[in-house]
């Protein structure tokens, strides 16, 4: 098999929530060392779980006059990849924002080698961030995050500035 992976505590948390629904008891997943794995039960547990869908979610927010962006907040629990793996944790959260960026170039310039730089100069920011607090009421859900882990996911659109014949312009993507 390609890209095996090690087992984590969220992979069988889908058990726990269904177990959860059976039998109204509340249910932690225990897998090696990491004995706490716990997130909070979705409003819709029978088709959503926290572990996989965010707990809170926009998208196509602005700022301003620029940009928009979409931001996905998940709860996490202990397990060994929020304990160990992520540098400076532990952490108790996901916080991922998705920067919408679009740019307009010429076609005189080769811009193929200054978005991996664009991209680059959003994603060195990963892991110097961290957010706190709590899910607004409105989540339905009771989480405090004491530790959540943002990261920034550049998604780029570019539009094309071609030229006509005869030296006028019309934009074109």
């Amino acid at each position: 098999m390609w890209n095996n992976l090690t087992p984590r505590n969220r992979h069988f948390w889908h058990s726990a929530e269904f177990s959860r629904l059976a039998t109204k008891a509340d249910f932690k997943v225990k897998l090696g060392a990491y004995e706490k794995y716990q997130v909070p039960a979705h409003p819709n547990a029978s088709d959503k779980s926290f572990t996989y869908w965010p707990a809170q979610l926009v998208t196509d927010h602005t700022k301003g006059a620029h940009g928009k962006f979409d931001i996905f907040l998940f709860p996490a629990g202990n397990e060994r990849f929020t304990q160990d793996v992520l540098p400076k944790g532990p952490w108790d959260g996901f916080l991922i924002l998705i920067i919408k960026i679009r740019f307009d170039f010429d076609t005189a310039l080769d811009y193929k080698d200054l978005l991996p730089q664009m991209r680059a100069a959003v994603l060195e920011h990963n892991g110097k961030y961290y957010a706190t607090g709590a899910l607004p009421k409105a989540a339905g859900v009771n989480w405090n995050f004491n530790k959540c882990y943002v990261r920034f996911s550049p998604r780029a659109l570019v539009k094309n500035k071609l030229r006509r014949p005869g030296g006028g312009r019309r934009h074109e993507g």
